[in-house]
């Protein structure tokens, strides 16, 4: 039988925002949140490809139903306060690598408002 998740994790979001400025070039921006009762999971994973192993991790998180979510973004178990920013050591590449295996980008996301005690937005990534 399954039981579902508990949601008492923090979880940080860097939201990914592009924009084009008045030169038509796109500028990307991240919007830290701190996002309570939540839920996270990593899953570690092996996977054949020709003749070897190689990692298959599979992350997942629930966040509250309403989080601004998208494509991209960075989710990072527990709160954290790094600023994103175009220098070396504060982008957003930077930020991930400082905190695995405790986070990851988001590939996919999923409304589950089906469930009338636990309605979530689900967000998966490698």
């Amino acid at each position: 039988m399954k039981t579902a998740p508990t949601f008492n994790d923090t979880i940080t979001l860097y939201h990914r925002i592009s924009e084009q400025d008045a030169n038509g070039r796109t500028v990307v921006q991240y919007v830290r949140a701190v996002v309570e009762n939540a839920f996270f999971s990593a899953l570690d994973g092996l996977k054949i490809s020709g003749e070897q192993l190689v990692s298959d991790n599979q992350y997942i998180a629930r966040l509250p139903l309403g989080t601004v979510v998208g494509e991209l973004d960075l989710v990072v178990l527990g709160t954290v306060s790094d600023t994103v920013a175009d220098s070396a050591g504060s982008r957003i590449t930077d930020i991930a690598t400082r905190y695995k295996p405790s986070c990851f980008f988001v590939k996919q996301i999923k409304i589950n408002d089906k469930i009338p005690f636990a309605k979530h937005v689900k967000v998966t990534g490698v």
